[in-house]
């Protein structure tokens, strides 16, 4: 494995406990007590915007591209996240994989989330252009991250 080398901790996009259990099991053969499984508890789209429903209105058709090619490729009894099957962004709005919203939403979405839990920022998900995406950035640098520490 990888880390075998590297000495990396872990944040596979799986909830399966038997990818974390691999992980330990090589990590304790190879006597190495520093790694970490951090396992997908939070949304795997975290965007911030002022304007969250003009934001869905612009990056919503690349993060459905996305979603939808993902799904086109997992087989039955996968899984990985995203593990969202969406015909509509509105459907994408409604999954709890997808936390769009305020700087004060986004906020208390993350903050709601469990100690061991990940979050994922993916601003140029399914190929969202950077100039839609670094206002994104921008606002959780500046409104959202704050508020976390």
């Amino acid at each position: 494995m990888l880390f075998r080398s590297l000495r990396l901790p872990m944040f596979p996009m799986n909830a399966d406990p038997a990818v974390a259990e691999a992980y330990r099991a090589e990590a304790e053969r190879i006597g190495w007590n520093g790694g970490f499984v951090i396992t997908p508890g939070g949304p795997t789209y975290v965007l911030a915007a002022d304007d969250p429903d003009a934001t869905w209105d612009a990056v919503g058709p690349y993060v459905l591209h996305e979603v939808q090619r993902y799904t086109s490729f997992q087989t039955p009894g996968q899984k990985s996240l995203p593990s969202v099957h969406a015909a509509s962004i509105e459907e994408l709005r409604s999954s709890p994989q997808y936390l769009v919203g305020t700087p004060e939403e986004v906020v208390a979405g993350l903050r709601a989330l469990p100690p061991t839990a990940g979050a994922v920022l993916n601003p140029l998900a399914g190929g969202t252009p950077p100039q839609l995406a670094w206002p994104a950035l921008e606002c959780f640098a500046g409104k959202v991250l704050p508020h976390l520490a």
